[in-house]
């Protein structure tokens, strides 16, 4: 699933690309500017960031600041990453609940934005599934890991000089 929706976001970065040429293309060689594409831009970038988070944490390579946890032992340091792990779930669901709240308030007043008049609800729903999709992963992660069962490294791994 994490790697649909990470499928899901390059696709929007592409469409991203195609519309800022074709907006910088009307603006300067017809000398007519497309009026919606900057509304437009920042759901579809606002919807790729969300889309790639959950692939992110399911094949680790989410950014960590490991300065102490490196000089930790074994079991100490499982323990910090098993309490970092229950961190991360409680912020992706309390973000996720209160993301779904403002998205369902969008959603039943009608929400569009300002100049293409499209509505925001869709778009505002992509970070509470973001949220929760990512909370889930992370869950299944912390609860297999102890049985060595590894959940959602894609198959080349996160490299380790990639740790901060």
């Amino acid at each position: 699933m994490s790697r649909f929706v990470l499928i899901l976001a390059a696709l929007i970065g592409g469409l991203m690309s195609v519309i800022v040429f074709a907006a910088v293309t009307m603006r300067y060689v017809f000398l007519s500017p497309l009026r919606f594409t900057d509304e437009l831009i920042g759901l579809l970038f606002s919807a790729g960031v969300f889309l790639a988070i959950p692939y992110l944490f399911a094949s680790d390579r989410n950014i960590r600041v490991s300065l102490l946890t490196d000089r930790l032992s074994g079991t100490a340091a499982g323990v910090v990453k098993f309490v970092s792990n229950i961190g991360i779930i409680c912020f992706f669901l309390l973000l996720g609940v209160l993301s779904f709240d403002f998205a369902s308030f969008s959603y039943m007043i009608g929400a569009e934005s300002d100049v293409a008049r499209i509505p925001v609800a869709p778009w505002m729903a992509l970070m509470p599934f973001s949220c929760f999709l990512t909370a889930f992963i992370v869950l299944l992660k912390t609860s297999f890991e102890p049985f060595g069962i590894a959940v959602g490294r894609d198959e080349h791994g996160a490299s380790e000089d990639t740790a901060l």
